[in-house]
């Protein structure tokens, strides 16, 4: 039930992203090309975190194996 509702916040943040940018892109050049852009980016940080936390690392870490790409950590 818990992984039902992360998906479910990860889905509502894309919907949120899927409705701003259209009136986004409605605002005059000015604003669009100024204040739209850093709305546009800080709604798609949101999405980025919303769903770094949501899946668990250790999916990640398997998706990245799979993928032939190594993800273990670096020794310094």
């Amino acid at each position: 039930m818990k992984a039902m509702k992360e998906l479910s916040v990860i889905q509502k943040c894309y919907d949120l992203v899927k409705w701003y940018v259209p009136i986004i892109e409605r605002f005059p050049r000015v604003h669009k090309f100024t204040i739209g852009d850093r709305v546009i980016n800080q709604l798609f940080d949101i999405l980025a975190a919303v769903k770094r936390t949501a899946i668990p690392h250790h999916a990640t870490f398997l998706e990245w194996s799979l993928n032939g790409v190594d993800a273990s950590p670096k020794n310094a």
